[in-house]
């Protein structure tokens, strides 16, 4: 392999695919490598990790084309040592270096050990059948709910993002077993079952689209036992994972008992900071007349704390603990200025949190046992 390209653009294009890379299943290490393969004008890059294949290519001057596997992280971190322009990557035969690629730059030179091509599995072929959907749907969707997908791969339908058709509608869905969430929106998908996406695989879409502008078109389909979603250079394959969620809680469609409207930034610096601050992810939500205080356990005897977020409140002063980390990851999937937080009649009641702009969205939160 001889393959001249500049080096922001390599950069750039293994920044779009390395988070699909990594041996998750402990079952082959060959995923904690990247393949790439040249052919005259262009390098093709893929990294995998079973479930999640993300491909890219990127134009190139090959004088000599070819193949093989580089350690993804290494490599990573070779591309930003090297100054920005041209950049060569040279596998020579010649020289007693054929275990090796070797990366030039003016004034540098670096040799990373590398795999045979052939050690790689073969990737998805992508079909040429599948929809157009705007970027736009497909983040909204996913960044509003992929946070609740279970990240325990022991459970992969729970690690999953559900998207149905639900009349003119598009509906996402993930919950965990302690939080659920669901966004709504206008729009269309392949077929007409429900499809499941692992939450790895939309933090790969989701990294995917947040280069892509407002009126990208990106390209849906599903062939064999993948499904597909495609930019002009870039392609994510989802194996498919059998079975289905569980009915979403009732809690998602009904009106509760008790409201606060408050400002979503500060209600989330409130529970960033209780976290930096305590380490601990509990935290006790009292409702006032005219607000939420977020307190820590003050049995830490390091330190505990308390943040009063003024807001807009309906129904009688209330008291309940909750996992704040749950909390805080939804509020920073959010971009709305205020949310509405929803309590039930009891403490056990699940928390329902809304955006106050017109998103259709909810988020549920189990809630904790209060620390006395």
């Amino acid at each position: 392999m001889d393959v001249c390209i500049d080096r922001d653009a390599l950069n750039e294009a293994v920044e779009q695919v390395h988070i699909a890379g990594g041996d998750i299943a402990r079952a082959n290490p060959i995923f904690a490598f990247l393949r790439l393969s040249s052919t005259e004008d262009r390098l093709e890059i893929v990294a995998s990790n079973s479930i999640v294949t993300a491909t890219t290519v990127v134009p190139v001057k090959a004088p000599t084309p070819g193949a093989l596997c580089v350690p993804l992280k290494l490599f990573r971190q070779a591309i930003e040592v090297l100054p920005r322009g041209d950049l060569r990557l040279q596998c020579r035969e010649d020289d007693g270096e054929r275990n090796r690629l070797v990366l030039t730059a003016p004034g540098w030179s670096l040799a990373l050990s590398i795999r045979s091509a052939s050690d790689y599995p073969p990737t998805p072929t992508v079909t040429d059948e599948g929809i157009g959907l705007s970027s736009h749907v497909l983040r909204f969707l996913l960044a509003r709910t992929a946070h609740a997908a279970d990240k325990n791969l022991d459970r992969p339908i729970f690690g999953c993002v559900r998207i149905l058709h639900e009349g003119p509608d598009l509906v996402a869905q993930a919950m965990d077993g302690q939080r659920v969430a669901q966004a709504r929106t206008t729009g269309a998908l392949p077929g007409s079952e429900p499809i499941l996406l692992h939450q790895l695989a939309c933090e790969e879409i989701l990294r995917l689209l947040s280069s892509a502008s407002e009126n990208t078109v990106v390209r849906f389909g599903a062939g064999g036992d993948h499904l597909f979603v495609s930019t002009e250079r870039t392609t994510v394959a989802i194996a498919r994972l059998p079975g289905d969620l569980p009915e979403m809680p009732v809690e998602v469609s009904s009106k509760r008992v008790r409201s606060a409207r408050v400002p979503r930034s500060l209600l989330l610096n409130a529970l960033r900071a209780s976290r930096k601050l305590t380490q601990h992810r509990e935290v006790c939500l009292s409702l006032s007349s005219d607000g939420i205080t977020v307190s820590s356990d003050p049995r830490l005897q390091e330190i505990s704390v308390r943040d009063y977020v003024a807001g807009t409140v309906h129904g009688a002063p209330f008291e309940l603990g909750a996992n704040g980390d749950h909390l805080a990851e939804a509020l920073g999937r959010l971009e709305c200025d205020e949310v509405v937080l929803e309590f039930g009649a009891e403490p056990v009641d699940p928390i329902s949190l809304r955006p106050t702009s017109d998103e259709d969205v909810v988020m549920i939160f189990m809630p904790m046992t209060l620390f006395r």
